[in-house]
């Protein structure tokens, strides 16, 4: 759902060491994954179970579709039916790769 992750601050740094790099990568997935777009921006969101996507990110000035855009969505961690990557298929026309780790 859109809005800020729910992560719990650790009890205690889980690391033998602390490396600037590992924290700096850890402070850039936290970012990403929190994002800091407005409804308005996205031209509404699309909820589809437990995962959300801005609308105007797979929307082009003229269509709602990008038809050899450039876009791909990647999927990964499929454990059975891929249906993120059929609605991004049959939605917007966007190729999927799934990278399945299961």
């Amino acid at each position: 759902r859109p809005g800020a992750p729910c992560l719990p601050q650790p009890k205690h740094w889980p690391y033998k060491t602390h490396a600037e790099w590992r924290s700096d990568l850890g402070e850039r997935i936290v970012a990403t994954a929190t994002g800091v777009v407005s409804k308005q921006e996205c031209g509404d969101w699309y909820m589809y179970g437990d995962m959300t996507w801005c609308l105007n990110a797979l929307r082009t000035t003229h269509k709602s579709e990008q038809p050899g855009g450039g876009v791909i969505g990647i999927s990964y961690g499929i454990e059975q039916r891929d249906t993120w990557s059929e609605k991004m298929s049959n939605m917007y026309k966007i190729p999927t790769r799934l990278y399945d780790c299961y």
